[in-house]
């Protein structure tokens, strides 16, 4: 049989169970089923459900017989499965169930209600507006090279945090043990009330110790938390956290001295009051000057390695001379600090015209070193550096500047061989400036050697001539007037 002859059979057969639904409501009195056909070819087509009851007219009538309601049916579903049928058919798909009761298969009713405008009797005289169901959500593929770059990240990130942690736990356990640190000995003062976390911020800022949290956490669970005792204490750095909380827990006060270092006074000459007055032994100072950390000032980075190779000591001149007061027993490397945190102190304001001018804080020592030492008083300090700029700015006249004091100098050293450093710092046998100074300045020649005079009789004087006894000194434009001059006083030469 062909698939026209078997849609038509279909075809009537479906009117005809139409037509026995609708005798057999009008014999039930039932409410009609009016259809409307399309009016043209495509045209979208409209149901109307008229199933509501008519209520009785008379309220003691009662209805002899109650019919039974009929299944509900639904035209355009009928007619769209006519269609389907065709299509499944010449594709060879499975027939499509004609269904005529309200147990409609789940797929039939989603296609059904795709009908855009269709309106569905249903049993009990309620409407439904049916709307297409919702397409399935497809997953998309998952990028598998993305998650497996993102677990690499993952696992990266685990081992450098803990990597990273345990670099730090071993850090604290070298520092709770004192290992690999220099031993240098270093002063403290804790004050009274200190508590542990102030005490630990000290011994982080002494570089006694690197972690002062771990040092509370010890503190605190070998029952040492705010035991320290205020006082003045020497520690080294290498001492364990249990050596450094016995030391602190001691009650004693260190004695102090009072030492007065001279103008110009040279760094041996500092060594020596040091080991007078008890303060360190000047085996421990020299010591001390070897390990020094220069480069946490920028005036020591100034001065260039080659430089720092043909001096006698890098410190020399920066050693503000002044009025201290140490502890007896001091740490050495503590002494020499605290005398040239003076000196970056008192020469801070200073810095910035240094460099205005066009010279170092380096050249301004070493100068200031000899004018120290050439002057003999405060007034004559500018007036020195004045002839001895006069003299560096003319070199084919004046090419050495023949000072005594930088003889006497490496005539006075004795912990090192001064005849070894002549050619760096004997102004009679160099030329220009010595590498470094002669000894440590005071403020008055510092800020000599930073304003030289400007007086008008002695911008041309290349000459001077002191007497240290009268404290007085003499100024010359020529040679000659110089040397009668100390033939006259028998100084210099002469003397």
């Amino acid at each position: 049989m062909s698939s026209d002859n078997k849609s038509n059979d279909t075809l009537d057969s479906m009117l005809a169970d139409l037509d026995s639904v609708i005798g057999r409501s009008s014999e039930a009195k039932r409410d009609r089923v009016n259809l409307e056909a399309p009016t043209a070819a495509g045209e979208q087509q409209t149901y109307v459900s008229l199933e509501e009851r008519e209520e009785a007219t008379s309220a003691t009538a009662e209805p002899m017989f109650t019919p039974p309601t009929p299944p509900s049916f639904d035209a355009t579903r009928v007619l769209d499965d006519l269609m389907s049928e065709e299509t499944r058919e010449a594709d060879g798909d499975e027939d499509m169930k004609v269904f005529g009761d309200e147990r409609a298969d789940d797929k039939q009713a989603a296609a059904m209600s795709g009908v855009s405008g269709a309106t569905q009797v249903i049993a009990g005289g309620e409407s439904e507006e049916k709307t297409a169901a919702p397409k399935e959500k497809t997953k998309k593929p998952r990028n598998e090279a993305l998650g497996c770059l993102k677990s690499i990240i993952y696992v990266v990130l685990v081992l450098g945090l803990a990597s990273l942690m345990g670099y730090y736990a071993a850090c604290a356990v070298v520092d709770v043990m004192g290992l690999y640190v220099d031993g240098t000995t270093v002063r403290i003062t804790v004050e009274q009330g200190d508590s542990t976390q102030e005490v630990a911020e000290l011994l982080k800022q002494e570089k006694i110790i690197e972690f002062p949290l771990v040092f509370r956490v010890y503190c605190r669970f070998t029952g040492n938390d705010a035991v320290f005792h205020p006082g003045n204490y020497v520690v080294y750095r290498g001492m364990d956290y249990n050596a450094i909380v016995d030391e602190l827990s001691q009650s004693e006060m260190s004695e102090t001295v009072t030492v007065m270092v001279p103008e110009g006074t040279s760094l041996e000459g500092v060594a020596e009051l040091m080991e007078e007055n008890g303060v360190c032994t000047a085996e421990d100072f020299y010591k001390a000057l070897e390990t020094f950390d220069y480069d946490q000032y920028d005036f020591f980075k100034e001065i260039s390695a080659e430089q720092r190779k043909d001096r006698t000591y890098l410190a020399e001149g920066y050693l503000f001379p002044d009025t201290y007061e140490f502890y007896l027993d001091d740490a050495a490397s503590s002494v020499i600090e605290r005398m040239i945190d003076n000196f970056e102190a008192r020469m801070s304001d200073a810095f910035d015209t240094i460099k205005a001018s066009g010279r170092t804080v380096d050249e301004i020592v070493t100068a200031a070193s000899i004018v120290q030492r050439e002057a003999g008083n405060g007034e004559d300090m500018p007036r020195v550096m004045r002839v001895i700029l006069n003299r560096l700015d003319n070199p084919s006249s004046f090419p050495r500047l023949e000072m005594d004091s930088t003889q006497d100098y490496l005539e006075g050293l004795e912990h090192i061989n001064g005849a070894a450093y002549k050619s760096a710092y004997d102004t009679y046998a160099k030329e220009g400036m010595p590498v470094g100074a002669i000894g440590n300045p005071g403020l008055q020649a510092l800020n000599a050697a930073i304003n030289p005079s400007q007086e008008p009789e002695i911008l041309n004087c290349y000459y001077f001539a002191s007497i240290v006894e009268k404290g007085t000194t003499a100024f010359f434009e020529t040679f000659e007037e110089h040397e009668a001059y100390c033939i006259e006083h028998g100084i210099g030469m002469y003397g």
